[in-house]
C-alpha cells in the first residue's frame, strides 16, 4: 500500500487505480498539470478508476473542542453560497476549475463519469449535521449535476457530496474503490 499526505490527511491506496496529484511540481518547481493556477482553483487530487474520475477535496477542521464548533460552522458562511468567503463558493470554484482544465486537456471525455467528493473531518462526533445537508443542497444547486430538470444540457458531474470519512468508506465500497483510505493527522 502507498501513502501520500495532503491537507492534514494521510491517504493510503493500492495501485489498482491512478491517483493524480494535480499540484505535482516538476524539477523547476512548476505545476506539471495546472498551467492556470493563478486564475483557476483545483481540487486536492483526482482518482481515475476504470470508467470514472473522482475529484477529491479534503477538509480537516482542526478545532480543539465542541465549544469552537458553532464558530467554525458560522465561519463557513453556508447560508451565503455565492459569497466569496463561503466554503460553498470555494468548493464550486474548485470543481469547475478542475473540470475545465481536465476537459480542455483531453483527459476527461464524454464516456467517463465524474464524481466530486469533499471529505471532511471533525475530531469528535457531531449530532446535528444540518450544516452538512445545507452544504450539499447548495453544491447541488450551483454545479451542473446530471438530473432531468437541470438547466444544463450537458451536465458533467454525476454526484457531488460533502461527506464524512465513514460515509466515504461506504460509498467507496459501492463504487469498487474501497482501497483508498483517508486518515486524519
Amino acid at each position: 500500500m502507498k501513502t501520500i499526505e495532503r491537507d492534514n490527511f494521510k491517504i493510503h491506496y493500492r495501485n489498482n487505480f491512478e491517483i493524480i496529484d494535480i499540484e505535482e511540481k516538476d524539477e523547476n518547481n512548476k505545476e506539471k498539470r495546472n498551467q492556470y493556477s493563478h486564475c483557476m482553483s483545483n481540487v486536492d487530487f483526482m482518482i481515475k478508476a476504470n470508467d470514472k474520475i473522482i475529484f477529491i477535496e479534503l477538509k480537516n477542521f482542526k478545532i480543539k473542542d465542541k465549544n469552537q464548533l458553532e464558530d467554525k460552522i458560522k465561519s463557513l458562511k453556508i447560508e451565503e453560497p455565492l459569497n466569496k468567503d463561503s466554503i460553498i463558493y470555494e468548493l464550486i470554484q474548485k470543481g469547475r476549475g478542475t473540470f475545465i482544465k481536465e476537459y480542455s486537456s483531453g483527459y476527461i471525455n464524454n464516456n467517463i463519469d465524474i464524481y466530486y467528493f469533499i471529505i471532511f473531518y471533525f475530531p469528535f462526533k457531531i449530532r446535528n449535521m444540518k450544516f452538512k445537508s445545507n452544504i450539499n443542497k447548495y453544491l447541488n444547486k450551483n454545479l451542473p449535476i446530471i438530473k432531468n430538470d437541470s438547466v444544463y444540457k450537458k451536465s458533467f458531474i454525476k454526484t457531488i457530496l460533502f461527506i464524512t470519512i465513514d460515509e466515504w468508506n461506504e460509498i467507496s465500497k459501492e463504487m469498487d474503490i474501497e482501497n483508498i483510505i483517508f486518515e486524519p493527522i
